[in-house]
């Protein structure tokens, strides 16, 4: 791994730095709300707003009035064919927290209550054409969901809750559509797989500011269990000015569900963490690194991911260890990380754009021109390559020692963490 300077944005919350390292290991969902997609001058940054306000610029005054009469139903329509046919989501427009939220690729599967395509756009570009896009109003989606019992067995996902603008089917545009959403949510068309994989996992809404009675209808169709409804958001409340937002506080509150503050405020602190861990969240992990079994070799810019990974394995009640940036470096930490590397069974490297990227420029980093060398010496372990969005195995091969090449590769995108596992356990009974 690439021991670089710790970052700069403070740390030592230690409320923050637990959540962070819950994300890492894959127990959180993400629900966004539309107020914390865009950068502030659109519309504040909410999303729908901005593409309200814009549809309603060449409105007349009269037509602007009719959008909560009679004619909302038309607006819906006109809007919907908009975005169908004439928006352009332009990723500069994008709020710079979310696009680094996002990008660490910590969140496997994400809700969102927005109508339109900012977000789809967004993990598009994360994540490729592995992603797959649900909408609570596709019929066909709704048994598509069929989760195994396990975070891996999940494919990048974004699931519409309330329906997607420019899909042709229906979707939330007035407080009528809501109603009906939530009738859809709480009847047979409920998806019910979905909700059953929610219950085994951890809720982070951010930016899902919504009227109290519609929240709390909301938060409960996501569970459906009284039981299961704890969580965390992020909503922006104004409990000393609104009435509803001191009514949602201590709903919230009585339900056992962390409120973590401005939305716009959480979501930045939470990406810096998140993309630039502080050394309280590599301390979770020391003591439970254990020699002997599988050794994961990475970039310290796709530590989410490896820490994925690494909950996956030893979960599994596999060994494993992986460089726990341990930033005081010297001889003791080559040491360490020299004997685990001679010990292990099986030598993960981890290959990413960013490997791509520290090849193509010559850039010295610790996990290719320490670690990969080292493992040359080990003659009786496995190599196993685990590629992430962005290095592809057959067309990305220049430069990467043939020990690295094994015939034997697991792609993290595609296979997840199932494929990860069947690959260990079968070089396991090889060796």
């Amino acid at each position: 791994m690439g021991r670089i300077a710790n970052n700069n944005h403070g740390g030592g919350d230690r409320v923050l730095t637990d959540l962070c390292c819950d994300i890492y290991q894959g127990e959180y969902v993400l629900v966004i709300g539309g107020d914390v997609i865009l950068k502030p001058q659109y519309a504040g940054g909410n999303s729908q707003e901005y593409i309200i306000q814009d549809y309603f610029s060449n409105e007349t005054l009269d037509e602007r009035t009719k959008y909560l009469g009679r004619s909302a139903r038309e607006h819906k329509i006109r809007i919907r064919d908009i975005l169908r046919n004439e928006w352009r989501y332009d990723a500069d427009e994008l709020s710079e927290d979310l696009v680094s939220l996002l990008s660490t690729k910590c969140f496997r599967v994400v809700i969102t209550t927005t109508f339109d395509g900012y977000l789809e756009t967004l993990m598009r570009s994360i994540f490729g054409n592995s992603l797959r896009v649900m909408n609570l109003y596709d019929t066909k989606d709704i048994k598509a969901f069929c989760p195994e019992s396990e975070y891996n067995s999940i494919p990048p996902t974004l699931y519409y809750a309330f329906g997607k603008a420019d899909s042709g089917y229906d979707y939330v545009f007035s407080e009528n559509d809501a109603i009906k959403a939530i009738s859809r949510w709480l009847s047979n068309y409920a998806p019910l797989d979905m909700i059953e994989y929610l219950k085994s996992k951890k809720i982070l809404a951010i930016g899902c500011k919504f009227d109290d009675w519609y929240f709390r209808f909301f938060w409960y169709c996501l569970r459906q269990d009284f039981e299961h409804l704890s969580g965390d958001v992020a909503i922006s409340l104004q409990a000393d000015k609104s009435e509803s937002d001191r009514n949602l506080a201590e709903y919230l509150a009585k339900i056992n569900v962390g409120d973590k503050g401005n939305s716009k405020k959480f979501i930045h602190e939470l990406s810096l963490q998140l993309s630039d861990p502080d050394n309280s969240v590599y301390s979770k992990y020391r003591n439970r690194l254990m020699t002997g079994g599988v050794f994961i070799s990475y970039a310290s810019e796709d530590f989410p991911i490896v820490c994925q990974i690494y909950s996956i394995l030893s979960r599994s009640g596999i060994k494993v260890w992986f460089d726990d940036k341990e930033l005081s470096g010297g001889d003791r930490y080559d040491v360490r990380i020299s004997n685990a590397i001679s010990e292990c069974r099986i030598f993960i490297p981890v290959l990413s754009g960013q490997t791509k990227y520290d090849i193509a420029n010559g850039v010295w980093r610790y996990y290719k021109d320490v670690e990969w060398p080292a493992i040359e010496d080990n003659k009786t372990c496995s190599i196993l390559p685990v590629t992430l969005s962005g290095f592809d195995i057959r067309s990305d091969r220049e430069g990467i020692p043939d020990t690295i090449l094994s015939e034997t590769s697991v792609s993290w995108t595609k296979d997840g963490g199932d494929g990860i596992l069947d690959a260990i356990n079968r070089l396991m009974r090889r060796s």
